[in-house]
């Protein structure tokens, strides 16, 4: 199964391996796809859009036929083993835990960040039995988002699908 398409996958398992207390922790691939029509891709003229990483980068997405954008994102989802709480790791996962969202961002060109606006994207629908049945066959995670961006934070209820 080739993961490479997952922009952030391998930089995820890579944090995971790098963090204290892994031993406590039961960790998966996460795969995440996230779809955006076209009016959104330019709804601030003139800034740049994408996804966001942790260092205040910017991926572009893949061009879709019709202008809109698509994201595939991967990150690892790990498991404290003694209180099965659930928290993501990887360049695309932001915020604290228990609250983890993705960031599509629109900003000044040539800055790193003058952030015109963004939106989050909410990663605690994602449950932790779901999570391993769909990294058993490589499943992916998707949402829609178009007609959902005007708001600061989307409620996200991502939709299992092969890939």
């Amino acid at each position: 199964m080739d993961d490479s398409v997952f922009i952030g996958l391998s930089s995820a398992w890579q944090a995971f391996e790098r963090s204290r207390n892994r031993g406590g922790h039961d960790a998966i691939a996460v795969r995440l796809r996230l779809n955006v029509e076209r009016s959104h891709v330019v709804r601030c003229p003139g800034t740049e859009f994408g996804m966001q990483d942790s260092r205040d980068g910017l991926i572009p997405g893949e061009q879709l036929p019709e202008g809109g954008r698509r994201f595939d994102v991967g990150m690892v989802a790990r498991r404290l083993r003694e209180t099965a709480e659930v928290t993501f790791v990887g360049p695309y996962a932001h915020g604290p835990r228990g609250d983890q969202f993705l960031y599509l961002s629109w900003r000044t060109p040539g800055t790193t960040r003058d952030w015109v606006s963004r939106s989050k994207f909410r990663l605690t629908s994602l449950r932790w039995e779901e999570l391993v049945a769909a990294d058993r066959v490589g499943d992916v995670f998707a949402f829609d988002a178009s007609g959902n961006m005007m708001k600061a934070t989307v409620p996200v209820e991502w939709r299992r699908e092969p890939r």
